[in-house]
C-alpha cells in the first residue's frame, strides 16, 4: 500500500497538486570522497508508475495543471545545481548536507553527503546556511549567506565559500571537496576600496533582514569563467547588488578575494534570492530583503542592461522560490529545462511546520518546471 501525506501551507493554501508516495530512505555518509549506489531507483520507478496509476504524484499531473514535482527528505531547498541531465544536488539551509535527487522521480534523495566535518564548523552553532551554488568548469562552487542569525548574533559557521566536484557514473554518484573552504570573504568585502560605498563592515553587524544588513543568497557563473555573488541584502538605493568574483579558484587555494566592478539592477526594490546562467542570459529569482508574502518575481537579464525583463508567464503566488536549477542541453540553442525550487519550511504537514518535523522522510519541498519560451 502507498501511504499518502497531505501537505498544506498555513498562509497560501494547498501547496501540491496531488500527494506523493514516500520512497525508501538512504544513509548519510561522510568522507572526502563519497560513493554510493543508486540501485534503489529501479524500485523507485515501479513506485512512480504505480503512483501514476493511483494519481498520487505531481509528476503525473494533468497537462493543464502546474508542472510541480515533490521531493522528500528536507523542506528548505536553498541552493541547487544540475550535476547531470538526470540529477540535481541541493543544499538545505538548516544543515550542511548536500542531497542528490533524480529529477524525474521525486521522493527521497538518492544520496546524502554530510559536509559538516569538511567545512570545519563551530560545534555550538554548526549551521552553515548554504544559499548559492554555481557550476563552473568541472566544479560546483557553493556560498553561504555570510549573515548573522535572525536575532543579529554572529555565526562564524555561515562564512564559507567552497568548491566540490561531482562524479556521476552509471548507477553511482561521488562528491569530492576541492581545495579548502574559504572563511574570510567578509573581511575582503570590507577591505576592498571599490566597495567602500556599501559599508560592508556595518552591514555585517546587522541581522540579515534588517535594513542595510548583509545576506548573500545567489551565485552564478559568468561567460569569462568568473562568478557573480548576488545579495538579497543590502539593496542600495533600492537596487539589487551583484558583485563579480574574479578568482573563485584562487579562493579555495587560499588567495584573498578579488572583485570586479559592482553591478546594480532595478528589480523594483527587491533583492536577489537566486541567479542562474541560461543560454547567455541570467534568470533571477527576487524577493524583499525582509521577506514577506507575494513579493517573489522572476527576471531575465542579458548581463549588460540595468533593468532586467520581468518574466510574466510564471505564476509564483503559491511558491516561495529559493533556488534555480538549469539542466544541460545538447545544444546551446535548445530550450533549457528549468526548475524553480520552493523553500517550504513553513508549509504545514500534519499540523506542524515542515522544518520542525522529527521524521526527515516526512519532510518535503516542491519544484516548479518552467518554460521561458511560453507566452
Amino acid at each position: 500500500m502507498i501511504s499518502r501525506t497531505s501537505f498544506e501551507n498555513r498562509r497560501n493554501g494547498l501547496l501540491t497538486s496531488c500527494d506523493s508516495p514516500p520512497l525508501e530512505s538512504v544513509r548519510i555518509r561522510t568522507s572526502v570522497s563519497l560513493r554510493a549506489g543508486l540501485d534503489h531507483h529501479f524500485a523507485s520507478r515501479f513506485f512512480l508508475v504505480l503512483a501514476c496509476v493511483l494519481g498520487v504524484t505531481s509528476a503525473c499531473s494533468n497537462p493543464g495543471s502546474p508542472p510541480v514535482q515533490t521531493y522528500q527528505g528536507m523542506c528548505d531547498g536553498s541552493a541547487a545545481v544540475a550535476i547531470s541531465p538526470d540529477f540535481f544536488a541541493v543544499a538545505n539551509d538548516e544543515d550542511s548536507v548536500i542531497r542528490v535527487y533524480r529529477r524525474d522521480l521525486g521522493g527521497l534523495p538518492a544520496e546524502k553527503f554530510d559536509l559538516s566535518r569538511l567545512l570545519d564548523l563551530q560545534k555550538d552553532s554548526p549551521e552553515t546556511d548554504i544559499e548559492g551554488a554555481a557550476p563552473l568548469g568541472d566544479r560546483v562552487y557553493w556560498i553561504t549567506s555570510h549573515a548573522r542569525n535572525s536575532e543579529g548574533k554572529e555565526r562564524p559557521s555561515r562564512r564559507r565559500f567552497f568548491a566540490t566536484r561531482f562524479d556521476v557514473e552509471t548507477g553511482r554518484v561521488a562528491i569530492h571537496l576541492v581545495g579548502k573552504p574559504y572563511k574570510d570573504l567578509i573581511k575582503d568585502l570590507a577591505a576592498a576600496p571599490e566597495l567602500k560605498r556599501f559599508n560592508f563592515t556595518a552591514a555585517a553587524k546587522l541581522a540579515p533582514k534588517d535594513r542595510g544588513g548583509l545576506n548573500i543568497e545567489g551565485l552564478a557563473a559568468s561567460p569569462d569563467n568568473r562568478l557573480l555573488i548576488t545579495f538579497r541584502n543590502p539593496v542600495p538605493q533600492g537596487r539589487a547588488l551583484l558583485l563579480p568574483l574574479l578568482n573563485p579558484d584562487g579562493l579555495v587555494s587560499g588567495e584573498r578575494a578579488r572583485f570586479g566592478e559592482p553591478i546594480l539592477l532595478d528589480l523594483g526594490g527587491l533583492g536577489i534570492r537566486d541567479i542562474a546562467a541560461v543560454n547567455g542570459r541570467y534568470l533571477i529569482a527576487s524577493g524583499a530583503y525582509a521577506g514577506g508574502k507575494g513579493e517573489a518575481r522572476l527576471f531575465l537579464w542579458d548581463g549588460k542592461s540595468t533593468q532586467p525583463e520581468l518574466v510574466r508567464s510564471v505564476d509564483l503566488r503559491r511558491f516561495n522560490p529559493e533556488a534555480i536549477v538549469v539542466y544541460p542541453t545538447a545544444a546551446s540553442t535548445a530550450t533549457p529545462q528549468i526548475q524553480i525550487l520552493s523553500d517550504d519550511g513553513s508549509g504545514r504537514i500534519r499540523g506542524t511546520d515542515c522544518r520542525d518535523l522529527k521524521d526527515d522522510s516526512a519532510k518535503r519541498f516542491r519544484a516548479l518546471w518552467i518554460n521561458l519560451d511560453a507566452p
